[in-house]
């Protein structure tokens, strides 16, 4: 483990730098790892996890404008982070399920990947009418579902094995990550005479949530609301589309890549203004300071994510980057 630092101050301390790398390694983390049935259990809490996390936060502190009457001062940070999993004892991957949906496999700790890696199928288009022969059944080449007996709207995957025929284990690969490239801050105090200002912004870039929630929305069940952009983009015979599948096409309840989204986003987290009242008109209430605000949080969030909010952190720390609502 290590943790170098770098701190500048320049023109008078009207800029400040501070800048912090780190690595650290850490071992004999729990994990509840597979033992003989004859023990009288299949599962067994061990010391046996090896992860390493290494990354940098840079923050920039800048004083722009400093005037009697006028200033202005802003905050910037920026923060990476890079973890992987060496070791996992005897075993190269543990499966992380879920309970509570009908997508219940959805991520992998993988020797080799971060934590937070889904876990799935590779989605490859929508099963078309010209894939079938006048019987119903697959044209030579093209690729078959174990088990399954697709038909057209169906969800269609890749096969990473080259046997033309997807499989749960051979076919399935890390389909997202749920840690982004880098994410941070940005704040800024403005001072006119007694009004005040300041906005904070903070934003997240190249994570990726797999947004499950999505099959709720989509059709599959008869106890949700179909969301208007896949009903007007999903496939029909009419519209014989690549991208959404049939309403009751298969796979829907498979995880894949086809749930998987990009949440990097730019939200503006706060806005406030203000005035401070003049001690002249405090004094003789005997009062020293009084300030009068207007807070407003939340007020938007740019960004391509279609759930609720970008900012998911799903309960199991082992996939945060998961939206099942």
């Amino acid at each position: 483990q290590y943790d170098v630092g770098v701190a500048l101050s320049m023109f008078e301390k009207r800029v400040t730098l501070a800048l912090d790398l780190y690595y650290k390694k850490t071992n004999d983390m729990l994990l509840q790892a597979d033992v003989p049935g004859q023990s009288g259990s299949f599962k067994q809490w061990q010391n046996i996890g090896e992860v390493e996390n290494k990354g940098l936060e840079l923050s920039l502190n800048t004083l722009n404008i400093d005037k009697r009457n006028f200033k202005w001062s802003t905050t910037f940070n920026i923060s990476t982070n890079k973890n992987k999993v060496l070791s996992l004892g005897s075993v190269s991957a543990v499966p992380v399920s879920i309970s509570d949906g009908i997508i219940n496999e959805v991520a992998r700790v993988k020797v080799g990947e971060p934590i937070g890696s889904a876990w799935g199928y590779v989605f490859d288009g929508v099963y078309q009418t010209d894939d079938f022969d006048a019987n119903g059944d697959l044209k030579d080449g093209v690729v078959s579902w174990k088990g399954v007996k697709v038909k057209p709207g169906d969800m269609k995957f890749k096969d990473l094995s080259g046997d033309n025929v997807v499989d749960p284990l051979n076919d399935k690969t890390v389909i997202s990550r749920s840690e982004p490239k880098f994410f941070g801050g940005l704040i800024n105090n403005l001072e006119f005479q007694d009004f005040f200002l300041s906005f904070t912004f903070n934003f997240s870039y190249g994570n990726d949530v797999l947004n499950i929630g999505r099959w709720k929305y989509e059709g599959y069940s008869a106890y949700y609301n179909v969301a208007k952009e896949y009903y007007d983009k999903r496939w029909t015979e009419s519209n014989p589309s690549n991208l959404y599948p049939a309403i009751l096409g298969a796979g829907k309840n498979e995880s894949s890549s086809y749930y998987v989204e990009d949440a990097s986003f730019l939200r503006l987290q706060n806005l406030t203004l203000g005035y401070n009242i003049p001690f002249k008109y405090l004094k003789p209430l005997n009062i020293s300071s009084c300030r009068i605000s207007l807070s407003m949080d939340n007020l938007f969030v740019i960004t391509k994510y279609s759930g609720f909010d970008p900012e998911v952190s799903y309960w199991n720390k082992l996939i945060t980057g998961l939206d099942n609502i």
